[in-house]
């Protein structure tokens, strides 16, 4: 193989190998980011759909807790039993108690976002439900729906909360899932449940959210059957609640994220999804009531590592052009270098078959190349000179003093010259000396053929040396091409020992103190890779401030918890004062029938006597007037109640529980002022039917005597109300304390968030960068052996 192909292939392997080293090791290197970044994001997306299902579920069972107290459902349901009893969906009762209690039912339902709302009766009858579907009028234990998802619940119900997973419901022609818990009169006996159908659109609101999931990511839920609990974003048709219960075998999610959550894992990684197609997932098991569902995150793979295949087209066409431009400038570089040489061995090889009558080497260039073509150019002159000088000497020509040759060209030709000039002396002896030496002649002639075979010699040892100095040179080329070679290799160890004054002395000379630098540029690039190094310690420390704000979104968020339990406990006192006082209004109630009795007994005596009659006439206006005070009271308390609603409703999620506590005053309100009314118009008619005086005074003042008491043990009973009444007040404002700080705790865990974020991103991005310098100063290290 000749010096060019040599050369060539040494710059294919300098070039080349270092490209396509640092190719392979970018692309990996991107790609294992990316693939990390995939995971990591899709883990924390997991993480907080998690928490928000959960979240969810939790509320909706907790609410549960207040639905028995609420007399909305206990009154309605009291009433449609027996409406619905007594004369069916189409009587008047119905329809009356229909247009009392369905505004307020609805309400509740959307304010608290369900589906739909059903009362059941003991026997199992639904005799009431907000959507008014199919199931409306059913039995749920001999009707057509017994073996359905609501007919479980309810049957569950009667001894505490429970839920229903989803399962198919024909009257709403989807799957439905149900929660459901018992109702109970004031004396704590079972009178029906109360059941609510789960809003699948509410779960979907929360599952396609789709922040960070690109164009192929999603997020859904499965159910231990496998069956979808949540819409697919990317198969709507095939893999949507409704779509997977109706056709099961084609809309179950079968896969490793399913099974190994279902299973309690918790994992992330590339695996096959239920389309068939390679994903980034990261799943959780999620604990709902006494379900297990699977929650799932994933994104396309091709997606996710979308960069890394451009970067590796883009790495392809530069390495494309890289290679064209590399051996383009190999060959002009390998035709340069070679050429001359080639020109020079030619005509050494030339010059070493005895033929020295050739042209000189053209030379180019100034480097190391075009100082051995005048090297030789001068050689070869000299030789050129030295066999015309030896030849005009050998012709006798003598009279040159001088050559212009130097060393041992010089040398040797003022030695023939000088024998020449001897020969010449002695032949004009000789010539003088004729006659004188004939005899010694043959001596003569034989001296002269001495001298012309030493002669002889010294042409030989002449072209042998010459022959010498050519391996020689051939060898320094060779020693200088090894060391070249190693280096292209990586190999740095070995050093170039060729040195001296002619021109491939200078090239080993100059190639050795290159090497020598190469080496020392090798160490700085490792103390560069400290530098990195200190980079990493300060990741490390932005990571233990992103740490300590996490603490402080957990602490901020362990103070929003409490403040929730306050509001609870709070609205549970509501609650008990509402039951103490209804049991007030019940001894009002039974105290005023009492009354009512012994005002019968006054009635009649008062026939007997008309000047009692008459005082008892003026005080029967006296009562009218309270009557007019407590309807203007209750009017007030009317309205108010109303704008307690409005004011709740403006509150948001914290003022659900209010307004269900003001529709109830509302309502209880309502009540006091029919029934002033009706009293109104009874102490009307007394005193139109006033007649004589009877007698009997001692026992009306007996029996006033008995009304007085009772008239006492009502202003108890309306103290006692009146005290819990206020204690009911106070505790309403100390939830209102309650939800203002949970609204400065969420604040507080915002601005944690916020900063976390910032630092995340902060930390990535001084990773991605640190990461990239270390990896590349790495492999352009490991690639020498200094």
């Amino acid at each position: 193989m000749n010096i060019g192909k040599k050369l060539l292939i040494l710059f294919l392997i300098v070039g080349i190998v270092p490209l396509s080293a640092v190719s392979l090791i970018s692309l990996n290197q991107s790609t294992s980011a990316l693939s990390t970044q995939a995971i990591n994001q899709l883990s924390s997306l997991r993480e907080v759909k998690k928490l928000q299902i959960e979240k969810y579920f939790e509320n909706k069972l907790k609410l549960m807790e207040d639905i028995p107290k609420n007399l909305r459902f206990a009154n309605g349901m009291k009433d449609f039993g027996e409406a619905f009893h007594s004369g069916g969906l189409e009587s008047s009762a119905y329809k009356d108690f229909l247009s009392k209690h369905h505004e307020g039912l609805d309400t509740f339902n959307r304010v608290f976002s369900f589906y739909d709302v059903f009362l059941i009766a003991p026997n199992g009858d639904v005799v009431y439900t907000v959507a008014r579907e199919s199931d409306l009028g059913t039995n749920l234990i001999s009707g057509p729906l017994s073996n359905s998802g609501l007919a479980r619940v309810f049957k569950k119900s009667k001894s505490g909360t429970v839920f229903e997973d989803f399962s198919w419901y024909d009257p709403s022609n989807e799957a439905a899932s149900f929660i459901a818990t018992p109702l109970m009169d004031a004396k704590g006996n079972y009178i029906g449940s109360a059941a609510f159908q789960v809003s699948l659109g509410d779960i979907n609101a929360i599952m396609q959210e789709r922040s960070g999931l690109g164009k192929t990511g999603e997020t859904y839920l499965v159910g231990s059957d496998k069956l979808m609990r949540s819409d697919s974003f990317l198969d709507p048709v095939g893999h949507s609640v409704k779509a997977s219960f109706a056709d099961p075998a084609n809309g179950k999610v079968d896969t490793d994220a399913s099974r190994e959550s279902l299973s309690g894992i918790t994992g992330a990684k590339v695996l096959i999804d239920y389309t068939g197609g390679t994903v980034f997932s990261a799943y959780t098991p999620v604990k709902i009531a006494d379900q297990k569902w699977a929650l799932i995150a994933e994104i396309d793979e091709a997606e996710a590592l979308g960069p890394a295949r451009d970067l590796r087209n883009t790495i392809l066409i530069i390495g494309f052009i890289g290679v064209i431009i590399i051996v383009a400038l190999g060959l002009m570089s390998a035709r340069t270098i070679s050429a001359p040489l080639v020109e020079v061995a030619g005509k050494l090889s030339t010059m070493s078959h005895g033929k020295l009558k050739q042209d000189l080497v053209v030379v180019k260039s100034n480097d190391e190349i075009g100082e051995l073509g005048k090297v030789f150019n001068e050689m070869l002159k000299s030789l050129q000179v030295f066999l015309k000088s030896s030849s005009e000497i050998l012709a006798g020509n003598v009279s040159k003093e001088q050559f212009g040759l130097q060393g041992d060209f010089e040398e040797s030709l003022q030695g023939m010259l000088k024998q020449a000039k001897e020969k010449i002396e002695n032949d004009e002896k000789i010539r003088e000396q004729e006659a004188l030496q004939r005899t010694q002649k043959a001596e003569q002639d034989e001296r002269e053929r001495t001298l012309a075979v030493e002669q002889a010699e010294a042409e030989r040892q002449q072209a042998e040396k010459e022959r010498k100095e050519a391996e020689e040179l051939q060898a320094k080329v060779n020693s200088i091409l090894e060391v070249v070679s190693s280096a292209s290799v990586g190999d740095l160890t070995r050093s170039v020992t060729v040195s001296g004054a002619d021109a491939i002395g200078q090239l080993g000379e100059g190639l050795s103190k290159f090497f020598n630098e190469l080496r020392n540029d090798l160490g700085r690039i490792g103390q560069t890779a400290e530098s990195v190094s200190a980079a990493a310690e300060e990741l490390t420390a932005t990571s233990a401030t992103m740490s300590a704000n996490a603490e402080e979104t957990s602490a901020q968020a362990g103070v929003v918890a409490a403040a929730s339990e306050e509001v609870g406990s709070n609205v549970q006192t509501v609650a008990t004062g509402s039951e103490e006082m209804s049991a007030s209004i019940k001894e009002i109630s039974s105290n005023a029938t009492q009354a009512a009795k012994v005002s019968s007994q006054a009635v009649e005596i008062t026939r007997k006597t008309s000047g009692t009659i008459n005082v008892l006439g003026d005080n029967s206006k006296e009562i009218g007037e309270v009557i007019k005070v407590i309807t203007s009271i209750a009017e007030q308390t009317n309205l108010l109640a109303l704008n307690a609603t409005i004011e709740a409703a403006r509150a948001g999620e914290a003022g659900k529980g209010f307004a269900v506590v003001a529709n109830e005053v509302k309502e209880l309100a309502t009540q006091t002022a029919k029934a002033t009314e009706e009293i109104s118009q009874k102490i009307q008619m007394i005193q139109e039917s006033t007649g004589d005086v009877v007698e009997a005074i001692g026992e009306i003042t007996e029996i006033i005597n008995k009304t007085n008491d009772i008239s006492n043990t009502i202003a108890s009973a309306v103290e006692e109300q009146s005290a819990t009444t206020n204690e009911m007040t106070r505790n309403v404002s100390e939830a209102s304390k309650g939800v203002s700080e949970i609204a400065e705790n969420i604040a507080g865990v915002s601005t944690a968030a916020q900063e976390t974020t910032h630092g995340s991103s902060q930390t990535r991005e001084a990773a991605v960068e640190l990461s990239k310098l270390a990896n590349d100063l790495q492999s352009l290290v490991s690639k020498f052996k200094v």
